[in-house]
């Protein structure tokens, strides 16, 4: 559960993290660092001129996942060769869905990537589930001024609303040498990250 104001100061953003039991690097780990800059400039946009309230309580109810994808041999994380493999990736999925089958252009790209595993022993993967978490809000938007609602509802009561959230998650493969068993790796799973909500950065797409 968690509860703020987007219009806080930055020390008042740390308490709203105290009390939530989180540091920074804590929120740093969860969210994707595009999405904590849109969070930060919300807190700051019009913090003298309006009156913003913003809370949000998860509900006791199922999530609902609405998708979940994917990627192998692609990572944010892996900054090294991201956008080349990003560059290779696009290229692979435009002959993919130009063809019936896969063609040895598209079939080259896959055995580059997996000699590129064979030689470096890891790789890194993606996973990014869409889920919607019901959830109990308060969202208010007022004139510090005046006090017209600009945003929301007036009454500043709880609503049930449904939030979309991005989640992903990379996960390492490692290469086993002489390994005895079907398959010759292991996996590391990561910790997930929450990369966008309700599209608020178009998704954030990893390609």
């Amino acid at each position: 559960e968690h509860s703020t104001n987007i219009a806080n100061t930055e020390n008042e953003e740390e308490k709203d993290n105290e009390e939530c039991g989180m540091d920074q690097k804590d929120v740093e780990r969860m969210a994707d660092a595009e999405l904590l800059k849109l969070f930060h400039s919300a807190r700051k946009f019009g913090s003298e001129s309006l009156r913003v309230r913003l809370e949000i309580k998860p509900r006791d109810e199922p999530v609902e996942i609405v998708s979940i994808f994917v990627f192998p041999f692609l990572s944010r994380e892996n900054k090294k060769n991201y956008h080349g493999r990003k560059k290779k990736y696009n290229q692979f999925l435009d002959m993919a869905a130009a063809s019936e089958g896969l063609s040895s252009e598209a079939l080259s790209i896959i055995h580059e990537f997996m000699d590129d595993f064979q030689r470096d022993k890891v790789v890194d993967s993606t996973v990014i589930c869409q889920v919607q978490i019901p959830c109990d809000e308060i969202f208010c938007v007022k004139d510090a001024e005046t006090g017209r609602l600009i945003q929301g509802h007036a009454d500043e009561k709880f609503r049930r609303v449904v939030h979309l959230v991005r989640f992903e998650q990379v996960v390492k493969t490692h290469w086993i040498e002489n390994h005895r068993g079907y398959l010759p790796f292991r996996l590391e799973p990561g910790n997930w990250q929450i990369t966008d909500i309700d599209d608020l950065l178009e998704g954030n797409l990893l390609l």
